[in-house]
Order: structure tokens, then C-alpha cells, then sequence
């Protein structure tokens, strides 16, 4: 009998380019900063009195409740819309001082409107400019893409932009039983999660919107960019150094446990370099675009 036998040769790998990855943390796009201007205004929003009208979505309710049969009333507010207070469905439409019985389950609760607010956004305005050391529009719209900068530089973040790099740069074939293998692992692990949250795997799919098998292609798709990241990730970190120190530090409390166990500690190893092959990439992406956030600040000052 002839057998065939498929070796797969991972080619040689490349590191990510560090400057186009600071070009993409760099590059905000009109739409990110408007979509952030909107975010900073409903952050800075405040709540008017509304002396007359009806409770309309995203007003401010305080209101006092108790069972129907009991005289006991309790006071406490909710914002319509965020879903956080059992009665959000039952003051909408209601006025000031106005009084109703509701049913939540099997119980009659009475309610009372005693005050309602209504939000309103901040103006784009010289006053709201001022906040975030801007005097006009543009220069306000500048602030908040050094803003938007700034919060892509956490770690985690940058780690997604390095991850994107790198498999932009290397680009070759994972066959498809481990791919397969490992969305079938990722969907057992998604099974148990929504069994420990007592969620049946029909209404997270129907709240989804999604069937099973959509699900599960979603999760072929990330296993495969997963796998690829991985793999890399051990070629371009297996020289780094890592001592039986910092393996010990690793485990801390558990490292009696784990001591002679060879497998863990390699497994600690390739982890542990990894870290340091990443940290130090995105420490060097950081400083270098905070070093660039200060230049382009102190010209601004200096035109100024």
C-alpha cells in the first residue's frame, strides 16, 4: 500500500514594521473624531428640570414606589433608556406628580413621578472649547484626535494594532483541521460560559440574531488569524531570555506545585517570551508617539 504523507513548512516569518504600526495608531479618521466630539458631549450632558411635558427616553426620573397593600414608599431615580431600574418601562408618558399602580411578576407596585429631568448636550461652543484647552473648533477637533491617540496607546490596544501588522506581513496556509479543531474548542467554551450564566445556547443565538452555524464560522474565522498570531509570535520571540527566576515569579504561590513539571515550566518559558518580545515593542511604539504628541503640542504653543 502507498501512503502520502503532507509536511506543511511554515515559511520564514517577518516582524512587524514598527512605523507603519505608529502610522495607524496615528491615522484617526474624520468620523472616529465626530463620533468621539458626540461621545465627550453626552459625557458632559446635564439634566434640566422639566417643569411640564411627559417622561420621553433618556429623562432623568426620580419616583417613589411600594406594594399596592403596604403604605411604606421608597424614592429612587433612573435615566430611561439604560435598562438599570425595573419601573423604566412604566414612567414613560407619565407627568410630574403624577400617580399609577404597575404589575411587575406577580406583584402590584404603586408609583409616583416627583421629578423629572431632561438631558441637554453642551453647545459647541467658545465655553465648551475651553474645557479641553481649545479656543475654536479646530483646534478643538485636534485636541480630541490627540485624544483619541492617547487611548489607543494602553497595552492592549497597541498589542491589536501589532497583531494586525503581523499578519498583514506573513501570510501562508493553516490547514484546516486545525482550524476546525480549534473553533470547536472555542464553542465548547462558549457552551459552558452561557451554562455557568444559566443562558440556553437558542436565546443567546436568538438575541445574537445569528444560527449556529454562523456562530461557529465567526469562530473559524478568528481561530485562524488566532492560530496564525500564535505561531508567529513563538518564531519572532524564541530568542528571548527567560530565566528559572522569572519563571518562579510567573507561578508565584503555585510554584511548588508546578516545579517538576516540565511542561508547565516550558509553557511558562514561551509565554514569558512572548511578553517581553511584545513589551518591548509596544514600549518603543509608546514613547515614540508620546514623544511625537509632545512635539506637535509644543509647536502649537510656540505658533501661539
Amino acid at each position: 500500500p502507498k501512503f502520502t504523507i503532507t509536511i506543511y513548512k511554515i515559511p520564514e516569518v517577518k516582524g512587524p514594521k514598527i512605523e507603519k504600526v505608529i502610522e495607524k495608531i496615528k491615522d484617526v479618521s474624520s468620523e472616529e473624531i465626530d463620533k468621539k466630539i458626540e461621545e465627550l458631549r453626552e459625557e458632559f450632558k446635564e439634566y434640566i428640570p422639566k417643569k411640564d411635558g411627559e417622561v420621553d427616553e433618556g429623562d432623568y426620573v426620580v419616583l417613589s414606589y411600594g406594594l399596592e397593600e403596604e403604605e411604606k414608599r421608597e424614592t429612587t431615580s433612573l435615566v430611561v433608556g439604560e435598562g438599570r431600574n425595573i419601573f423604566e418601562g412604566h414612567v414613560v408618558g407619565m407627568k410630574s406628580g403624577e400617580e399609577k399602580t404597575v404589575k411587575i411578576n406577580e406583584a402590584k407596585f404603586k408609583i409616583k413621578i416627583l421629578e423629572i429631568k431632561y438631558p441637554k448636550l453642551p453647545e459647541l461652543n467658545e465655553e465648551f472649547f475651553k474645557d479641553f484647552d481649545a479656543k475654536d473648533l479646530e483646534s478643538f477637533k485636534n485636541k480630541v484626535r490627540q485624544l483619541i491617540i492617547k487611548e489607543r496607546l494602553s497595552e492592549d490596544k497597541i498589542e491589536n494594532f501589532i497583531a494586525d501588522e503581523i499578519l498583514e506581513e506573513n501570510n501562508f496556509f493553516i490547514p484546516k483541521r486545525y482550524i476546525e479543531e480549534e473553533a470547536e474548542r472555542k464553542f465548547e467554551e462558549l457552551k459552558k460560559e452561557l451554562l455557568r450564566s444559566g443562558i440556553k445556547l437558542s436565546d443567546f443565538l436568538k438575541v445574537r440574531g445569528q444560527t449556529e452555524e454562523e456562530v461557529r464560522e465567526s469562530l473559524r474565522k478568528g481561530a485562524e488569524s488566532e492560530i496564525k498570531y500564535n505561531l508567529i509570535l513563538d518564531l519572532l520571540s524564541d530568542n528571548e531570555e527567560v530565566s528559572d527566576e522569572e519563571v518562579k515569579e510567573y507561578y508565584g504561590d503555585k510554584w511548588q506545585e508546578v516545579f517538576s513539571d516540565e511542561e508547565k515550566i516550558e509553557n511558562a518559558k514561551i509565554y514569558l517570551k512572548k511578553r517581553k518580545y511584545l513589551n518591548r515593542l509596544i514600549e518603543e511604539i509608546r514613547r515614540k508617539i508620546e514623544s511625537h504628541l509632545k512635539e506637535t503640542e509644543e509647536k502649537k504653543e510656540n505658533k501661539e
